[in-house]
């Protein structure tokens, strides 16, 4: 299995891009038979087997806030040859990547089964968060403070919509009572955050930055007992490491040991004064909550 954590059945299953069969046949891959993975928050995965192997179709659906299809494009060229990264075979430009399918289950699929993490398996995931750390080639820079602009504009224009469709629906007295009992309808509380994430990130370090992941999550994970790929990198850029760092902690519940081994990789990365003091609970809390104004942002989710 391959695609996006956030798998969903939807209603209809999503048209194949039209280019996908020349592209195809430009890599002399016979189409054999292509089976619908599933679809993650904006991209739908189809499986193709052939005789030669098993490949992967991401395909760009609608384009979420935070993603930059070139820059994931350039990101996932960047990190070929890396022994946690899917192997790239195509792309199409606009319209999706051909991958080579990754072996193993999502880390997401190991605790559905009833199973824990091995120690061996903590360790690849570690590892290969720390080799991603060390790429510092050009590729785009992360800019925090134009991300959270940019959410807090959609998060705003949201509660624009939503209160104008329920005051069609509710009376006076009602609308009232849901605007004060939904965080979601609150601007005040969405410029409220907006301005604490800008106050914060605004001393991080740039010229130290290096690729960060972005997205770390079980759905993101492929594992077998001795191999760990990455996956989903459309949120990738060069970055603040420590955001990848405090989602594994959220992810795996990191031992002393093993936060001890990340902060030996992350020293290069200076934080400013007030967050190397407590940085796994600063930088934990301030990813939550960053993570919160892009759920406010995207669209509708009926």
């Amino acid at each position: 299995m391959y695609p996006d954590s956030h798998q969903s059945a939807p209603s209809t299953q999503p048209a194949l891009c039209s280019g996908l069969d020349a592209l195809l046949a430009t890599h002399h891959i016979d189409a054999g038979q292509i089976t619908f993975l599933g679809m993650g928050t904006g991209n739908p995965h189809w499986l193709i087997a052939t005789a030669s192997g098993h490949y992967v179709w991401r395909q760009f659906s609608h384009t979420n806030p935070g993603v930059d299809r070139e820059r994931e494009v350039a990101v996932m060229q960047a990190i070929q040859g890396q022994h946690w990264a899917p192997e790239l075979v195509a792309v199409l430009p606009s319209e999706g990547l051909l991958m080579r399918e990754a072996p193993g289950k999502t880390m997401t699929a190991i605790q559905q089964d009833g199973m824990t993490l091995a120690d061996r398996q903590r360790t690849l995931i570690l590892q290969a968060v720390i080799d991603c750390w060390q790429i510092r080639e050009a590729l785009p820079l992360c800019n925090y403070s134009e991300l959270i602009h940019q959410y807090a504009q959609l998060a705003r224009q949201n509660v624009l919509s939503a209160n104008e469709f329920n005051a069609k629906e509710l009376s006076a007295e009602e609308l009232n009572a849901e605007a004060l009992n939904n965080e979601e309808l609150n601007v005040e509380q969405i410029n409220a955050l907006s301005e604490a994430l800008l106050r914060e990130c605004a001393d991080w370090p740039t010229a130290e930055a290096c690729l960060t992941h972005h997205d770390l999550h079980p759905g993101n994970l492929l594992l077998t007992e001795d191999h760990c790929t990455l996956i989903d990198w459309e949120f990738a850029s060069l970055g603040n490491p420590w955001l990848d760092a405090v989602m594994l902690d959220q992810m795996l519940t990191l031992t002393p040991a093993e936060k001890q081994r990340l902060e030996v990789a992350l020293v290069h990365y200076p934080l400013p004064p007030l967050t190397s003091k407590q940085p796994w609970k600063a930088l934990g809390y301030w990813k939550a909550r960053f993570d919160q104004l892009w759920y406010l942002a995207m669209p509708s989710r009926e």
